[in-house]
Parts: C-alpha cells; sequence; structure tokens
C-alpha cells in the first residue's frame, strides 16, 4: 500500500498542487512575457516537478539497495514512469488544463 501511494497519490497530488501554484502566480507576474507563453510554462511546471520527484526518490533508492546487496541489476521507481507512462500522461494532460483554468480564470 505505501508503495501505491508513493507511486499513485503523491505525484498526483504533487502535480495538481503545482498546476494551481504555477497557474495562479504566472497570472499575475511576469506581465512582459506573452500569456500563452506564461500557460504553457504552468502547465509544463507539474510534469517537471512529477520528474524530479521521481528521479530524487530514484537517486534515494538506488544508494539504499546499493548499500545493501550492492552492484547489480536495479530497476528503480524512474522505470515507473515507462511503465506506467499511459497513467502519467493523463496526470500531465489533466494537471495541464488545471493550470490553463487556474491561469485564466477571473480574467
Amino acid at each position: 500500500m505505501g508503495y501505491l501511494v508513493l507511486f499513485l497519490a503523491v505525484p498526483l497530488w504533487l502535480a495538481f498542487g503545482v498546476a494551481y501554484l504555477a497557474g495562479s502566480s504566472l497570472r499575475t507576474r511576469l506581465a512582459f512575457v506573452p500569456s500563452p507563453i506564461r500557460v504553457l510554462a504552468a502547465g509544463l511546471a507539474p510534469s517537471a516537478a512529477v520528474f524530479g520527484y521521481f528521479w530524487v526518490w530514484h537517486k534515494v533508492d538506488h544508494a539504499l539497495y546499493k548499500a545493501e546487496y550492492g552492484d547489480g541489476d536495479y530497476m528503480g521507481p524512474l522505470v515507473g514512469l515507462v511503465y506506467g507512462s499511459p497513467i502519467f500522461v493523463l496526470i500531465a494532460i489533466g494537471s495541464f488544463m488545471f493550470a490553463a483554468y487556474t491561469f485564466y480564470r477571473d480574467k
């Protein structure tokens, strides 16, 4: 159950949280940048955050694996982005749309 939370719930929460923060903050900041570019940046920020999360988790897990088992065959959490790619594509699309909604809300 813990692995499922780390693999699915945390990236989902992280993606939509970053989408909200990026959409709402870029709505008022960097006014000299055209709004389509700001929306694109706000929409890509959640995907970058999720990838960063998996990269850090992979590094920590690989260090723990290497300390316990030494060098050997290792398939860590970063591989989940490959095998779970349909899920993460849906998360990326949903968070992009949420960031765009947050950006253009109240305009």
